[in-house]
């Protein structure tokens, strides 16, 4: 399936998300390249599920407990986006049946971190897009970041200030999570595409 089939089905059925025209192409590219399982951490209403699944030659597994972040401080979207997570998770699986994707996307409906205990194989794509707190991009960091392949690839939404539509929605502890990181070295060549931080597992 190509990038502009799925680009005209999100648009005709409002699946809800928040990624930029850039960063849904660069999902799709990456999954295009990765070599092993994809893995996504949050997946909501499956918006980057769809263009990930569509570039991806092999498995994808989405993880999320459709709770919403439990960081107070994130208390407002929480009550706003997954007030009814049952229907949450509807229109997420709703958008893989339509598209014919269920083959080739499992979801695991369970806390992000207790599902890096479960072994899904060699991980060429890392996405992780949940607990926008510091303590949250941070665990899902460590606990994915021995999955993933030498010269795989991890992208942190959110990783910059500048939000959707350019309105300032800053999330400084995944900004902090994903500086870290590469500081560190355990990302390469690090690079920004939207708000979104890419790097390569040396």
């Amino acid at each position: 399936m190509t990038f502009e089939e799925i680009d005209l089905y999100v648009k005709e059925n409002s699946v809800g998300g928040w990624l930029r025209s850039e960063e849904r192409r660069e999902l799709f590219l990456l999954a295009e390249r990765a070599e092993g399982v994809v893995v996504e951490l949050g997946c909501y209403r499956g918006l980057s599920t769809l263009y990930i699944a569509a570039g991806a030659g092999g498995h994808v597994f989405s993880v999320d407990n459709f709770r919403g972040p439990p960081d107070p401080r994130y208390a407002v979207n929480r009550d706003r986006y997954f007030a009814e997570p049952e229907i949450v998770r509807e229109k997420y699986l709703e958008s893989i049946r339509s598209l014919g994707l269920s083959d080739m996307v499992s979801l695991l409906e369970m806390d992000t971190v207790a599902a890096a205990r479960i072994d899904l194989g060699e991980v060429g794509l890392l996405f992780i897009d949940a607990d926008h707190s510091y303590a949250g991009a941070l665990n899902d960091f460590n606990a994915w970041h021995p999955k993933v392949v030498s010269g795989g690839t991890v992208a942190m939404h959110n990783a910059s200030g500048t939000g959707v539509n350019g309105n300032q929605v800053k999330y400084p502890g995944v900004m902090k999570a994903f500086a870290e990181a590469v500081l560190a070295g355990r990302l390469l060549n690090p690079r920004m595409v939207g708000t979104m931080g890419i790097g390569v597992k040396p």
